[in-house]
């Protein structure tokens, strides 16, 4: 796990970020880890498809 954020809205209680080899990887991930936690009960996937914008320069107006 790479990052894990505690959020509101979206239906969901938390965020995380993880890096995984390959699909297989992520069921097993998902299969054997993540849905063993107790109080996970429900699990919503997203995968990104490539990078828009990616900075951590702020802007200065």
């Amino acid at each position: 796990m790479l990052e894990c954020y505690l959020i509101t809205g979206h239906d969901a209680d938390y965020q995380i970020k993880v890096a995984v080899r390959d699909m297989e990887h992520f069921q097993d991930f998902l299969l054997h880890r993540l849905t063993r936690i107790e109080g996970v009960t429900g699990v919503h996937s997203s995968f990104v498809l490539r990078k828009v914008v990616d900075t951590t320069e702020l802007p200065v107006y």
